[in-house]
């Protein structure tokens, strides 16, 4: 005896896969700059992260208020504080994972080591960015919201 079950679901249906465009939703990417450690320096900065490895930011403020348009892509430049002799790894990718970016050091940044080492990150998309920075015994994480960034 063979027993047949119908399943009918109410309601709208999705693709079976992932939508090639990401949302690009503020409420998704949360690139405000919140609660870290005080920067000696500024009442507003604050250092996000752990151990050696700190991305520098000015609370209240958002990581993508300093992003630029220009060559096809989108730029900006944060610092990055270590406690490390060495640089940190810096990576760039877009929160989907349809993208990478890329993060270059400046050309004096070996004799800023501890201390505060200016990062350009490229950005070759609108979207969602995660930056992550690591360090020999610490990890900075922080996330930068290209679209909201220009219509500010």
């Amino acid at each position: 005896m063979a027993s047949m079950v119908a399943i009918n679901a109410c309601g709208e249906q999705g693709p079976p896969y992932p939508s090639p465009e990401p949302s690009l939703s503020s409420a998704v990417c949360d690139d405000l700059i919140g609660e870290g450690l005080p920067q000696a320096a500024d009442p507003n900065g604050v250092l996000i992260g752990n151990g050696d490895t700190f991305f520098m930011g000015g609370r209240g403020r958002q990581w993508g208020e300093n992003v630029t348009q220009y060559d096809g892509a989108f730029h900006m430049k944060v610092g990055i504080y270590t406690f490390d002799t060495r640089r940190p790894t810096v990576s760039v990718g877009r929160t989907d994972g349809v993208s990478t970016g890329m993060a270059e050091f400046t050309r004096d940044e070996m004799e800023r080591h501890p201390g505060p080492i200016p990062v350009l990150l490229t950005f070759p998309t609108e979207g969602c960015w995660k930056v992550e920075a690591k360090g020999t015994n610490g990890f900075a994480s922080i996330e930068v919201h290209i679209l909201g960034a220009l219509q500010r």
